[in-house]
């Protein structure tokens, strides 16, 4: 998406499309993530997240382009760090962990 504006974002369905089912995707694992993964990553609104997922997939004509590359351009970077760094956490835990 680094070479893409709003412009082109909001004129191109089918980029759209696809980032409106990556969202979808990201609403349904962050459903399935356990509530001490939840509760341990405070500075990510999971609610937020899953809720959002629930427009795209219910508002069919009410989602809004502008909100979407706002979550694309804004939260989503936030959201990949943290991520990141619970990956990591359990890639620390399971190398640590005894049998």
């Amino acid at each position: 998406m680094a070479d893409l504006d709003f412009e082109k974002f909001k004129f191109n369905s089918l980029v759209r499309s696809a980032t409106e089912r990556q969202l979808t995707i990201i609403g349904e694992a962050v459903n399935a993530l356990s509530v001490e993964t939840k509760a341990k990553y405070t500075s990510i609104d999971w609610r937020g997240i899953k809720g959002f997922r629930n427009i795209i997939v219910h508002e069919y004509f009410g989602v809004s382009v502008r909100m979407v590359w706002v979550v694309v351009v804004k939260e989503l970077p936030v959201l990949k760090e943290v991520v990141q760094q619970i990956i990591a956490d359990c890639n620390d835990q399971s190398r640590t962990a005894t049998f």
